[in-house]
């Protein structure tokens, strides 16, 4: 995160991770799909090459594994063992099913109308 970054270098701080369920820390990925038949498949290609270079050659990108590319202080170090024991995690986006479950809250709908809704968008996210 860019806050994170921007606190890179700081002597006087050290990162705690979020109490965790396990072992390991939780983190969320962002992650590219890209259309094979995207009429735009060469330049967004080269935009995620673009992209994957920039993070390679940034120092303190939280992204890469290598310590080399982190600094040494406290803070940065903290953060880095946190990042190093984590498991990624993916999850439904809220988006799929918040709105019309706090229509059903609201008594606005019915149980088996969020239901229906809900399998309705999770199969839409999950089959596009």
């Amino acid at each position: 995160m860019s806050s994170q970054r921007e606190l890179a270098g700081d002597e006087n701080r050290l990162a705690a991770p979020v109490p965790a369920y396990g072992e390991k820390n939780s983190v969320d990925c962002v992650f590219v799909c890209v259309n094979p038949n995207s009429e735009h498949l060469a330049e967004t290609l080269l935009f995620i090459e673009r992209t994957a270079s920039r993070f390679a050659d940034r120092k303190n990108s939280f992204v890469l594994k290598n310590k080399d590319s982190y600094g040494d202080d406290p803070f940065t170090q903290s953060l880095y063992e946190i990042y190093e024991n984590a498991s990624i995690t993916f999850n439904v986006s809220l988006e799929i099913y918040r709105n019309d479950f706090e229509s059903y809250v609201r008594g606005e709908i019915d149980i088996e109308k969020f239901i229906s809704e809900a399998d309705r968008k999770l199969s839409a996210y999950l089959n596009e």
